[in-house]
């Protein structure tokens, strides 16, 4: 009976992860509400003065300097996706930067940390 219950809970989990798993379009949501991954940092959560900051930037933007040259766009161009069954990889230059699993996406060794500060 203990071991019935494990395979159901496995099996449930394994479902859970697919269900959840994030796809390319939710990658590119995330990389254009988080653009400071394309300057090379990690995203950090959205505070309150950075939803106000985002917003007004949206507000106050007309699309003719952003249509020159959007990083957010050259970004993803470098990008693949390599979808498994339970998670989602994204891999720049050859290195996985970002897993996608349950609804959420994670930093991994090749994405690049914040840059340093010079004093």
């Amino acid at each position: 009976m203990k071991s019935l219950l494990l395979v159901v809970l496995a099996l449930a989990l394994a479902a859970a992860l697919f269900f959840t798993r994030p796809t390319s379009d939710d990658f590119k949501a995330y990389v254009t509400a988080h653009p400071e991954i394309t300057r090379g940092e990690v995203a950090k959560g959205d505070s309150m003065s950075d939803k106000i900051a985002h917003q007004m930037k949206s507000f106050a933007d007309t699309g003719s300097v952003a249509a020159a040259f959007d990083p957010v766009s050259g970004y993803l161009a470098q990008c693949t996706f390599d979808n498994n069954w339970l998670w989602t990889n994204v891999r720049k230059n050859g290195q996985v930067v970002y897993t996608g699993v349950l609804g959420h996406w994670f930093a991994r060794n090749g994405s690049p940390g914040p840059t340093p500060a010079t004093t």
